[in-house]
């Protein structure tokens, strides 16, 4: 980034070094010293730099603007991805409770082995047990009150 600006500068007091040296007299700068023309040079250079650093400080602060707003956008969405997972787990965890529920109904409205009438060694007893234990490790806190 500086390299052409002293590039620049070398060439500039090559240039102006053999003018000084090679200028003919009747031009009238023969008698001028090369630290003279080399005056000259010295406030474009400096404000040829003052501009190159202020604009690398805006592009460098841009930049980080930049990675920051990225950054914000890239939370914005992991928090919205797992607020999704979370009502995927709410709906899929109420669909569950409902299936169990309509099969518990089921098995207690049953006229051939109704699950109130079976002992508590019967088939359907057991099965209902299972299904009880089984629908209570899927569900939250607030599914394990509903089913007990």
């Amino acid at each position: 980034m500086i390299a052409p600006f002293v590039v620049l500068i070398e060439g500039l007091g090559a240039i102006l070094y053999q003018g000084a040296k090679t200028t003919p007299w009747w031009e009238g700068t023969h008698d001028k010293a090369f630290w003279a023309y080399l005056q000259l040079l010295v406030v474009p250079v400096a404000i040829a730099i003052g501009a190159t650093a202020i604009n690398w400080m805006q592009s460098e602060r841009a930049r980080k603007a930049e990675d920051a707003q990225q950054e914000r956008d890239r939370v914005a969405e992991e928090a919205s991805r797992q607020r999704e997972l979370e009502v995927a787990d709410r709906r899929a965890q109420a669909d569950a409770l409902q299936a169990y529920l309509d099969k518990m109904g089921q098995l207690l409205l049953d006229k051939n082995r109704p699950l109130r009438q079976s002992g508590t060694d019967s088939e359907v007893s057991i099965l209902a047990r299972a299904q009880t234990l089984t629908m209570l490790t899927r569900l939250d806190a607030k599914g394990k009150r509903s089913v007990l």
